[in-house]
């Protein structure tokens, strides 16, 4: 009797965990790729913090540094490519956008790693429509506590739930911004920056890192090297702000192509010289030129997100709204 009572505690045991959706290549998991359609901006800004390459010990070097060294903020703009944003233990990157990130119906973002379908390097996911109060996300992990994983050990992505690295590369963990309990300084539908904060996988208690339901959350560590920590490289935006912006009756021009890449055209019902100028969505100027008639616009040197076309003569002024992607 003893033995069947201790057999389906176990058993209950197991069916406690894997509770939540599972890898990116498994039916059930919400896994989003890097090329849905679902993403309609990336992020357009990163700073960042690194941390130790091993926290418990700060003497640990690597190449001669004792931080995380992998990557650049240059290598989580934008749509993923082949860098990535080492962090080290517990450093911190921070997002912002062209456009404020919304809360929709469904996921709003997601968070992209360069991990393996059992090799994850965790982080917390925090949000803000300051830049100055941030509230993160309720995070769950079920990963076993009782043994460290070490530097290589893996983890089952059915254990973890709103924790960014929960997917492999090339596929984005997402985020839904209901999920974050309501707060006056929160404005959900005004997310300007986005905060992605490493999970240190140590069980000592002076150096871990815990999910809000206060267990330890247990992911590969620790890792001594340049590479240390969550690799972010990307989040991709679902919901935005939707801006109004409302042409002058007197002055037309339109544009093509919208979206653009590289070139913008301008084509103008005007007799003579018209001024173009373009800014962001923080009203930065980031191109001016005239044209007569027509003419192109280089955007090459822009990131990916929403900017305002201005075109200006004879005293009038119109304003087109268009998207640059890469």
């Amino acid at each position: 009797m003893k033995k069947l009572l201790l057999l389906f505690l176990i058993s209950a045991t197991a069916q406690a965990q894997l509770s939540y959706p599972p890898d990116a290549d498994t039916a059930g998991t919400t896994a989003i790729p890097q090329d849905s359609n679902v993403f309609i901006a990336w992020a357009t800004g990163v700073t960042v913090e690194r941390g130790y390459i091993q926290i418990s010990d700060p003497t640990v070097e690597y190449q001669g540094s004792n931080m995380a060294t992998y990557g650049t903020a240059d290598d989580a703009i934008g749509m993923p490519g082949s860098g990535a944003l080492s962090l080290g233990d517990a450093g911190t990157a921070i997002a912002t956008f062209a456009t404020p990130i919304a809360n929709g119906a469904g996921f709003d973002f997601a968070v992209f790693e360069n991990g393996s379908n059992t090799f994850l390097e965790l982080a917390f996911v925090e949000v803000s429509s300051d830049g100055v109060n941030y509230f993160r996300f309720p995070a769950h992990s079920q990963t076993q506590t009782a043994t460290p994983l070490g530097g290589f050990g893996l983890l089952d992505a059915r254990n973890l739930n709103n924790l960014a690295g929960k997917y492999r590369v090339g596929f984005g963990t997402p985020f839904d911004l209901s999920d974050v309990p309501d707060n006056t300084l929160l404005n959900k539908n005004n997310i300007t920056h986005v905060k992605i904060v490493d999970v240190v996988g140590s069980l000592e208690p002076a150096y871990a890192t815990y999910d809000s339901f206060g267990n330890m959350v247990n992911d590969p560590y620790p890792t001594p090297y340049n590479t240390s920590g969550f690799d972010l490289t990307g989040i991709g935006v679902i919901h935005q702000q939707v801006l109004d912006v409302k042409e002058v009756v007197g002055l037309q021009f339109s544009v093509y192509p919208n979206p653009a890449s590289t070139v913008l055209y301008i084509k103008t019902e005007i007799d003579g010289i018209a001024e173009v100028t373009i800014y962001d969505v923080a009203s930065r100027l980031v191109y001016s030129s005239q044209l007569q008639g027509s003419g192109s616009a280089d955007l090459s040197g822009l990131h990916s997100g929403i900017y305002f076309v201005n075109v200006t003569a004879n005293g009038k002024k119109a304003v087109k709204q268009i998207v640059v992607y890469r």
